[in-house]
């Protein structure tokens, strides 16, 4: 047998575990299955007998999967292909999911099943913990008759902000970072050669939603380079 006389204080963690250890801090027990915002993860908590208050425990924050749960706003009209947002809850109720934007709330998948004022069934966001990311897109050709799909940035992304180059004068150029269904994001100034022209009037929800994010010119000759900030 050899005795290393020096270990370096050697720890290794894994960064691909699906469950990760939070503090409750909400003032009350945490039920076992309860979704639960804490440390900046959500998920259900795995724990048997819960977390008590102020203690640590586990929560699940694999996105590879479908999750199914009443914990719902039994109000809101959830449909199959929705974000679903979560509103944390405090020390008098658990948080619940909501159909759509919600101000006070994140979002944290996508409806894949509903039943009505009962449940549904959900496909977490992945978990980002690695800041903020920039893509750059180059309008080139007619994005007015064909828009142009934006690579690269997930379902579940916050979009930041987003500013324009501009390659070609047209009048009252634009381009348009917008959802697949059609639904504007944020319209960008794009009508002078060599202007440069950020954003100010963004829609509420900036979260990119199932079929990903396009850009449409407002005409065809609308040319520019397009840079989004995103998280």
């Amino acid at each position: 047998m050899t005795s290393a006389k020096v270990n370096y204080s050697f720890d290794e963690k894994y960064l691909s575990v699906t469950q990760v250890l939070v503090t409750n801090n909400l003032g009350r027990a945490i039920e076992h299955k309860e979704i639960v915002a804490l440390d900046g993860f959500v998920g259900e908590a795995t724990d048997f007998d819960g977390i008590a208050d102020g203690a640590s425990g586990y929560i699940n924050v694999y996105d590879q999967r479908e999750v199914g749960t009443t914990q719902i706003n039994i109000t809101d009209t959830f449909v199959v292909g929705c974000n679903v947002f979560f509103v944390p809850g405090g020390s008098s109720a658990a948080g619940t999911l909501r159909a759509g934007y919600i101000a006070t709330g994140f979002p944290i998948g996508i409806c894949t099943a509903v039943s009505p004022a009962v449940s549904i069934y959900f496909k977490p966001f992945a978990q980002k913990t690695n800041g903020i990311r920039q893509t750059v897109v180059e309008v080139t050709t007619d994005a007015a008759t064909a828009h142009l799909g934006v690579a690269g940035i997930p379902v579940g992304a916050q979009i930041l902000d987003t500013s324009v180059i501009c390659k070609a004068t047209v009048s009252s150029g634009t381009l348009t970072l917008e959802q697949a269904g059609g639904t504007d994001i944020v319209v960008t100034g794009c009508a002078t050669a060599n202007a440069v022209v950020r954003a100010t009037t963004f829609a509420a929800d900036t979260v990119v939603g199932a079929g990903g994010l396009y850009i449409l010119g407002s005409g065809s000759t609308v040319r520019g380079v397009m840079t989004i900030t995103w998280r």
